[in-house]
């Protein structure tokens, strides 16, 4: 077995943690730093990404669906689900600022933004798992046992 490039003959008298240490840090300095910084420092070419991104990631997460074929609850549902995320959901997990979300669904921007109609969508889902209206179960839940239902509540947003 060979020896480690770092070893040196080194007496191990009293003080000489001291000396092993000293002689660590000098070959690390040595040694060791230059290759770990040649090693994270690679130049990125921007040729080897040319067309990886062309658009803009919000264009590549909304949703190819028109807002107007997308199924939307009623106005008093919408607004009950609404409610509902914000009181038993967004508490837990603060995610969306509740005046500017509502202001935005008063003013119908669900039906022209693509990637807000899917925040409400989801916004629906969640709201509904808190929810007694039947109208946000699937058309199949009275084939589902009772205490099971609760897990299909919203299924329906969530599909669209």
């Amino acid at each position: 077995m060979g020896r480690s490039p770092y070893h040196t003959e080194l007496s191990f008298t009293e003080g000489s943690e001291i000396s092993i240490g000293l002689e660590l840090a000098h070959a690390w300095k040595k040694e060791i730093q230059p290759q770990a910084a040649r090693r994270n420092s690679r130049q990125v070419n921007p040729a080897e990404y040319q067309g990886s991104y062309t658009k803009p990631m919000r264009d590549k997460l909304a949703t190819r669906v028109a807002p107007q074929d997308l199924w939307f609850p009623p106005d008093d549902l919408l607004a009950s689900l609404v409610d509902l995320y914000f009181t038993r959901f967004n508490v837990i997990l603060p995610l969306l600022h509740r005046p500017t979300f509502e202001a935005q669904v008063a003013q119908k921007l669900h039906w022209r933004d693509p990637s807000f109609a899917a925040v409400v969508l989801l916004v629906c889902a969640n709201g509904s798992r808190f929810s007694d209206d039947t109208r946000v179960m699937p058309y199949y839940a009275e084939d589902i046992p009772p205490d099971m239902r609760e897990f299909d509540a919203g299924i329906l947003f969530y599909r669209e």
